[in-house]
């Protein structure tokens, strides 16, 4: 619903603390399209690669500085576009 709403940015800043959850559930259910598509997202935000945990805690206390990064922004957009392409599902699935 956030992604439908106001693209991957808005998804990250209001629920990314379970981006990681949303990623497995998407996989699990076979939504593959959307998976590869967040964990995009992810690795453009987290481009480091922290740990799962340390992620998820400077998304929870709204640290992650890629996230108000033109590049990165630019890059989330790109994204969002592909995401509304797609049929099988939005996140919140």
């Amino acid at each position: 619903m956030e992604v439908n709403n106001g693209g991957f940015n808005q998804y990250f800043i209001n629920s990314g603390q379970n981006c990681y959850k949303t990623l497995k559930a998407l996989k699990k259910d076979g939504k593959v399209e959307t998976a590869k598509l967040l964990e995009s997202a992810i690795n453009l935000i987290n481009p480091n690669h922290i740990s799962e945990n340390d992620f998820v805690e400077k998304l929870r206390k709204r640290e992650v500085e890629e996230l108000y990064n033109d590049k990165i922004s630019a890059k989330l957009n790109k994204l969002d576009a592909e995401f509304y392409k797609y049929k099988d599902g939005s996140l919140t699935e």
